[in-house]
């Protein structure tokens, strides 16, 4: 059995046709359709793209496009529970700002490791002017 410094590995069809093994990496499993939110959006705002769209996280973007946070479904739990004056929440109140960010050619099995290590559940990969995720 493998421990969690091997790589993973996946038999893909190639071009070809034929079977090959390969090393996972996190561009096999990135979410390509994301979407996102600015700072500035409102509380509401993200509750209800959370459940029109079943996402569990949002990337945040400012206005020139780069990544400056995360909305996730526990942040949106917590201001209902922590905060009484949720309707005039922004996201920049609430989302997670120390983004810690992979390549899509990162190997999964970093990726994974690096998840567990920083109790995190998504991460966004970047590649201008592309915006994915992992989660």
């Amino acid at each position: 059995m493998k421990d969690a410094h091997d790589s993973l590995e996946v038999q893909v069809k190639s071009r070809r046709g034929r079977m090959t093994d390969r090393t996972l990496t996190v561009a096999d499993v990135m979410t390509r359709r994301v979407i996102t939110l600015s700072p500035h959006h409102s509380f509401s705002d993200s509750v209800s793209l959370m459940a029109k769209h079943s996402f569990r996280h949002f990337l945040v973007v400012d206005a020139a496009g780069r990544l400056v946070g995360v909305v996730s479904d526990r942040d949106i739990l917590r201001v209902l529970a922590r905060t009484a004056h949720w309707n005039t929440t922004s996201v920049s109140q609430f989302m997670t700002r120390d983004v810690i960010t992979v390549k899509p050619n990162t190997e999964l099995s970093f990726a994974v490791e690096r998840c567990c290590r920083s109790e995190l559940t998504v991460f966004p990969w970047l590649m201008k002017p592309i915006i994915s995720a992992v989660s």
